[in-house]
């Protein structure tokens, strides 16, 4: 049901029919579409036939195809921004994957003003400091609620990539806001995820992030660099470094020079999705621009949380309307 209620195009009698969609697919995609039902996404190798837009940081296509169409009760809709076979082999292989522009930019303006005068935010703010004592603010919860926040964590364009690089259905852990003020914002040390979580009672490692950038993100305003590949490490110990909690940093002066070090250069309403293991880190901000930005984890259904380090909702995320974002912004006219 949740593939019907998600992708109305999909009937109970069978696939949609979608301009060029190959014919001797159909029969094979009857059964393999009820199979992924689950997932509450489009089975990832309809995604390739359609020849959906996907771009990975280190794979980019420079003849990019035309969006494919969907036709719906007489209205031309854009099929969303699903990750295909190739950006799933590039997480798998790089540990990360970037959707470029997930997000409009009415939708980034309608989260920028929530970030600057929204209660939640403003109510979960805190600040950490990194080895040199320099400032950066971040604002967590873990609990969705009634507001902007809760509409783009059940977001599907969010939720099904999610369950596409996992495979399975997916948990919200917890959402945050970053901030790195300009001339002000401090560094974050080198560090996995998983290396909280570990920690936090997470059994295995089958949780990922969604970071969304509401602003330009460029190494001048610190913007976020991977370790390429590092997932492939598995868990290192993570130890205190200023107020925040980074890897070991003999480790970390070992480990750098065998993987490639990427600066995630984003525009506004871009999306890297990136494993927990990803060793991730960004330099202080030394620009006159702000850097900003909405992470939103998810854990695995099937990852328990031992007993006793409870502080994560284990039922199934929601998936709420692809528009949900703009109800919360200016009324038109």
């Amino acid at each position: 049901m949740a593939l019907r209620r998600n992708y109305p195009n999909f009937q109970k009698r069978g696939l949609p029919d979608i301009p060029g969609f190959p014919g001797n697919l159909r029969s094979r995609c009857r059964s393999e579409h009820r199979r992924l039902r689950i997932l509450g996404a489009v089975p990832i190798f309809i995604m390739k036939s359609l020849r959906t837009r996907t771009q990975c940081l280190n794979l980019r296509d420079s003849d990019q195809p035309e969006k494919p169409q969907l036709w719906q009760k007489g209205r031309k809709m854009e099929l969303p921004k699903t990750l295909d076979p190739d950006g799933v082999a590039g997480f798998r292989r790089n540990g990360y994957v970037l959707l470029d522009n997930l997000f409009s930019e009415a939708e980034v303006r309608i989260l920028l003003d929530a970030v600057e005068t929204g209660a939640r935010v403003a109510e979960n703010t805190r600040a950490t400091s990194d080895a040199s004592g320099k400032s950066s603010r971040l604002a967590i919860w873990h609990e969705l609620g009634n507001d902007i926040w809760t509409a783009v964590s059940t977001c599907p364009r969010i939720v099904n990539n999610i369950r596409i690089l996992l495979g399975e259905e997916v948990a919200f852990f917890h959402g945050k806001v970053m901030f790195k003020d300009a001339h002000e914002g401090g560094a974050w040390e080198w560090h996995q995820d998983y290396g909280y979580w570990y920690n936090q009672g997470f059994v295995f490692p089958r949780m990922i992030s969604a970071f969304i950038a509401l602003d330009e993100c460029r190494p001048e305003n610190g913007c976020l660099r991977v370790l390429r590949g590092s997932h492939h490490l598995g868990r290192l110990d993570h130890v205190r470094v200023g107020t925040q909690t980074g890897a070991e940093p003999a480790r970390i002066e070992g480990i750098e020079p065998l993987f490639d070090c990427i600066n995630c250069e984003m525009s506004p309403g871009s999306v890297l999705f990136f494993h927990c293991n990803l060793l991730h880190s960004s330099t202080p901000n030394a620009s006159s621009r702000h850097r900003r930005s909405f992470i939103i984890c998810y854990n695995a259904l099937g990852n328990p949380q031992l007993a006793g380090k409870k502080t994560a909702d284990q039922s199934p995320c929601p998936v709420g309307p692809d528009d949900a974002i703009l109800e919360y912004g200016p009324a038109p006219g």
